[in-house]
């Protein structure tokens, strides 16, 4: 029968220092100590690993490869190896450079990690611009999910739409815009609040429509709300920093500029500055129409449905 005999590594080093003395056959103990904490610990002769992390600034602008594959989680690689990383810029978007653990402005760097790393691939949102050949008026435009959209309020007066400057009583059919407050100032930075029917009935320019609730839904996913019915965070990233107006306390993260328009109805007008309201092309019955709105204070967007024939703001969305 064979057996099996084991012997450590301590226990030959005592043999070997058989007569050495205690010190010896100690010392060696110690050695075998050490080699084994360094190979443990990502020192001496062991295999070191170092971590990898990639922030994207922000989260949709793009998407980023480290060694050829999609980044999703931070990623391990031996001692002083070099790890290949990619930024690609989403729809709406282009790369500004990289930050943190590696500066460049090259979408592709190698990064050598002689340590733990992290590095930001940073996007900005493209910018553009419209020209309304009806008006001339020229808006900015925003894509901050894929899709294009008016980064200002519509200003567009229909001089063919029965109820311009609407001061008399209107319907759920009546087709009209207004200042809010009756004063064209208003317009001018607000842009004007239409009916539900004026605002389907190409209020925006050929080649634009009103955007559906879905549209406005995806539009909130894509810059971080959460919850729908409410859109926490959403409110904060669209809505336009103090900057732009000072009562209100968005971050527009994305460059679409909310603007708080307020909300008419005949002979009557309010949350001027302070709220913003902006119809869909999504029928909540007959006679309303859901719309969604901002608010100072609050960092989602709601969604409601209103009465269609009250004064609210449109945005433009690209067909």
């Amino acid at each position: 029968m064979k057996k099996t005999i084991i012997i450590t590594l301590a226990a030959i080093a005592a043999l070997i220092c058989a007569g050495c003395g205690d010190n010896a056959v100690s010392n060696a103990q110690d050695q075998q100590a050490d080699d084994f904490a360094r190979r443990y610990s990502g020192s001496g002769g062991g295999v070191t690993t170092y971590t990898l992390t990639v922030n994207r600034n922000p989260t949709v602008g793009g998407t980023v490869t480290v060694n050829g594959v999609t980044y999703t989680n931070p990623t391990t690689h031996n001692a002083n190896a070099s790890v290949t990383v990619v930024a690609t810029a989403n729809s709406g978007y282009t790369f500004t450079g990289w930050s943190g653990d590696s500066t460049s402005t090259n979408a592709s760097i190698t990064v050598t990690m002689s340590t733990n790393r992290t590095v930001i691939a940073n996007f900005a949102i493209t910018t553009g611009s419209f020209t309304d050949s009806r008006d001339d008026r020229t808006y900015r435009t925003v894509m901050p999910d894929g899709k294009t959209w008016f980064a200002e309020n519509l200003n567009y007066r229909n001089p063919d739409w029965s109820h311009n400057d609407v001061t008399g009583s209107v319907s759920v059919s009546t087709r009209g815009s207004w200042c809010h407050g009756n004063n064209s100032s208003n317009c001018g930075t607000y842009g004007r609040l239409y009916t539900w029917a004026a605002a389907m009935d190409n209020a925006c320019p050929v080649g634009w429509r009103l955007p559906t609730l879905e549209d406005w839904r995806r539009l909130f996913r894509a810059v971080g709300g959460v919850n729908q019915g409410n859109w926490a965070y959403a409110g904060t990233a669209l809505k336009s920093s103090p900057s732009d107006s000072p009562s209100w306390d968005g971050a527009n993260r994305f460059g679409f500029s909310a603007l708080p328009g307020g909300i008419g109805w005949v002979g009557s007008f309010s949350d001027l500055g302070a709220w913003g309201h902006w119809w869909s092309a999504t029928e909540f019955d007959a006679g309303n129409a859901w719309y969604v709105g901002m608010g100072t204070g609050h960092s989602g967007v709601y969604e409601r449905w209103s009465n269609k024939s009250g004064g609210l703001s449109v945005r433009c969305l690209k067909d």
